[in-house]
């Protein structure tokens, strides 16, 4: 039986956006557009950062961001919620968050990944920015299934501007012929969930296989927990509590 079991809710997921929202009216509509995408009595409670940068597109910028994230995920309350998805593309905490939290966390980057190599057997992902693909290259290599990707490819919007970007499905879709023509891809990862609703629209057009990463992110979480199951603690221990001594970092 999960948390969620009482009334018509099946089970809670909380869903943790690492960035800061410009307006909280932006932040409800991209969460809206997600409530589709999962099982109807799963109840998700979305939660955004209230400091630090709007988006952990780089190195830098995550490192930064990482405090207050990891704060945000400690808070996390292990007796309400069944599980939770760190919502950014770069999963940024996703494996601190595995050693803190004894429920499943997905990142729905390593996710998608591996999705798509269960579907086909060459994959690009579709970035909001070049500046970023080293770095998604290196979260990917993390994977373990570089060697299966194609190409990283960018659509050159950022994702404060997705929302009023009239083009984005156009975007989308030729970076998806390059990819299938010069890079010789047989599967398409929309890597950023601000670009949430283009993935069927894009494989009808392109007649290969289009992961929404932030769907498959919240859709595996469900899976996870119907099936009882989390990140190993063999694999990701616990944090040592009396390494607090050395640093205030009590949330």
């Amino acid at each position: 039986m999960t948390k969620g079991e009482e009334g018509n809710i099946g089970m809670r997921i909380k869903i943790i956006e690492p960035g800061v929202y410009a307006d909280r009216a932006s932040m409800e509509r991209l969460n809206n557009a997600y409530e589709a995408d999962h099982d109807p009595d799963t109840e998700l409670s979305w939660v955004a950062l209230d400091r630090g940068i709007e988006s952990p597109e780089q190195h830098f910028w995550e490192s930064l961001q990482m405090t207050f994230l990891t704060q945000e995920i400690e808070r996390t309350d292990q007796a309400y919620f069944d599980g939770v998805v760190i919502f950014c593309a770069a999963d940024p905490g996703v494996s601190a968050a595995k050693e803190c939290l004894r429920i499943p966390v997905v990142g729905i980057m390593e996710t998608s990944v591996a999705l798509a190599n269960f579907l086909g057997r060459r994959f690009t992902w579709l970035s909001p920015l070049s500046r970023g693909n080293g770095f998604m290259l290196d979260k990917i290599r993390s994977t373990g299934l570089a060697d299966r990707l194609a190409s990283i490819r960018s659509i050159e919007v950022p994702f404060t501007d997705m929302e009023n970007d009239s083009a984005l499905l156009d975007k989308t879709i030729a970076e998806g012929r390059k990819a299938i023509n010069a890079d010789n891809a047989d599967t398409l990862i929309i890597g950023c969930t601000g670009m949430v609703g283009l993935a069927s629209e894009a494989q009808e057009a392109l007649g290969i296989p289009v992961i929404d990463a932030g769907v498959v992110g919240i859709r595996m979480c469900e899976a996870l927990v119907k099936m009882n199951l989390a990140q190993s603690k063999r694999a990701y221990p616990a944090p040592r509590e009396d390494m607090r001594r050395f640093v205030d970092v009590t949330v």
